[in-house]
């Protein structure tokens, strides 16, 4: 037991670090960059709105796959503990990467919310990096751990929601 506790530790402080570093730090940096630099920059109530809203809404699907991944999954998000069983169940039935899909959320609320332009292109910067990440490094991963059960999952479910069936290139 208290292993497991160690390395559910060592996984919450690692993804606590990545996490403030990918969506607070950075964008922190982008959005001084931006008023230095006075690259555009706006302020209105309905974009600030939406912003967070997205901002919140990402948290929460963030939160919602932890325990996901935690529960049916035996694991956690982080690399260094994760998964022990393929999650296909809640959101999972909809999107293979509805924890990306929050990131997103994230990431383009602070876009609308704080208005600078440059946390724009990071936010297209983090999806092209994403969609390349999964592509040729985690999705070969888990297809080597969980074998034939992850292949029938790409066939059935798509890697974006609304994106239909988006089986992975070899």
């Amino acid at each position: 037991m208290k292993v497991r506790i160690k390395s559910i530790f060592r996984a919450v402080v690692a993804g606590t670090i990545a996490g403030l570093a990918f969506l607070v730090f950075f964008p922190f940096l982008l959005a001084q960059l931006n008023q230095y630099w006075e690259v555009g920059q706006w302020d209105n109530f309905v974009l600030n709105t939406v912003g967070v809203i997205l901002i919140l809404a990402g948290v929460f699907m963030f939160l919602y796959c932890s325990g996901l991944f935690a529960k049916p999954g035996k694991g956690t998000p982080a690399p260094i503990e994760p998964p022990q069983k393929l999650v296909i169940t809640g959101i999972y039935k909809y999107t293979r990467n509805p924890m990306y899909l929050g990131y997103f959320s994230i990431i383009l609320g602070e876009f609308l919310f704080f208005g600078h332009l440059l946390l724009l292109f990071y936010f297209l910067f983090i999806v092209i990096f994403i969609n390349l990440y999964l592509r040729f490094l985690e999705e070969p991963k888990l297809e080597q751990r969980f074998g034939q059960d992850y292949e029938r999952y790409t066939q059935q479910v798509p890697r974006w929601i609304f994106f239909g069936i988006d089986k992975k290139t070899k």
